[in-house]
């Protein structure tokens, strides 16, 4: 199924830098898919180290 993902139109003329791609398909076709990204905030700089600080790693 990936490999008909790669070759739809509409795949190939979403931009996908920094976004996760989600497909819905049946046995043989794609139904959908949705292109989602997060938008970077202005403190997500200190969110992150926040986190860090906190034993937890994510970048």
């Amino acid at each position: 199924m990936f490999q008909l993902l790669l070759k739809h139109p509409y795949y190939k003329r979403t931009p996908k830098k920094g976004k996760t791609v989600m497909l819905a398909s049946s046995e043989s076709e794609i139904l959908a898919f949705i292109a989602v990204a997060d938008e970077v905030r202005g403190n997500s700089k200190s969110d992150i180290q926040k986190l860090h600080s906190l034993g937890i790693h994510i970048c």
